[in-house]
């Protein structure tokens, strides 16, 4: 299902909160092929070749008192393919709104900070005709997280580690009409490890590899829960302008896809603004 693209988007929020101004803002896309499909708004999923794209904005914003505020929007297209009747269903529209806010936490040597994340449907109720691909999840769910990190020079260069466990409440506030209500609630998980190469004072970008994913203790059948491996990597063309690549491979999935997924973008990091 799309909704997993936007969780593989390897730009997100985490311990070190940007200064008042400070900002970075990503426009992306990405493809996504499914090895094995799951979708419990189809019927007769069984047989079908998935695959879907998103176009996709996010941003990061630094607010006064240690806060931050994260913005991130979806254009989504999914393609059902019968290769025995050479049939395919096309589902496409918006995707899912992310609101997040994020605190650093003052009281800790080391970077830390909670958030407070909402991803919000804007499409109907992610269920089409039969056979045709759901767009997401189609219930309001809200992340709480707590993340930490580090970042260790190592010459010329930086090496980080983020670590993030989160607890998700599916809130019923937009249940499904076709759908029994989601009512199994989730755990949510992120490490990282990164490196920022850089030539005296010139960055060159970074490359991360990350593990991430939901794990729901109950399984009603309908929640989606995954867990995926990740790497990105970023190229400084410009001060503060990056051109991303990434790959994602989702290895394992509860009422969702495992499969494959790519994705590029451009994105710029400012800084806080000179006063």
């Amino acid at each position: 299902m799309l909704v997993l693209l936007a969780l593989a988007a390897p730009a997100q929020a985490g311990p070190w909160v940007r200064d008042p101004g400070a900002h970075y803002v990503k426009v992306g896309a990405s493809h996504f092929a499914a090895s094995v499909y799951d979708d419990p708004s189809v019927e007769g999923a069984d047989g079908l070749e998935y695959t879907g794209q998103l176009a996709t904005l996010y941003a990061e914003v630094g607010l006064p008192k240690g806060l931050q505020v994260v913005v991130s929007s979806a254009y989504a297209r999914g393609q059902n393919f019968d290769p025995v009747t050479g049939w395919i269903y096309n589902s496409r529209g918006p995707g899912d709104l992310g609101l997040g806010l994020v605190w650093d936490v003052p009281v800790l040597d080391a970077p830390a900070s909670l958030a407070i994340n909402a991803r919000i449907p804007l499409y109907d109720d992610g269920v089409g005709p039969s056979h045709h691909p759901a767009l997401g999840d189609p219930q309001v769910d809200v992340d709480a997280v707590a993340a930490a990190g580090q970042a260790v020079p190592v010459g010329n260069h930086w090496v980080w580690f983020v670590e993030e466990l989160g607890f998700r409440w599916r809130t019923l506030l937009i249940p499904a009409r076709h759908l029994e209500p989601i009512r199994s609630n989730g755990v949510t998980y992120h490490l990282q490890v990164g490196l920022a190469p850089s030539v005296g004072d010139r960055s060159l970008g970074w490359v991360n590899v990350d593990v991430k994913g939901v794990y729901n203790p109950i399984d009603d059948g309908l929640a989606q829960g995954f867990h995926q491996w990740s790497a990105g990597l970023a190229g400084t063309v410009w001060q503060g302008l990056n051109l991303e690549v990434g790959f994602t491979h989702i290895y394992r999935a509860t009422n969702a896809s495992t499969g494959w997924g790519v994705n590029a973008g451009v994105s710029w990091r400012g800084e806080k603004p000179s006063s």
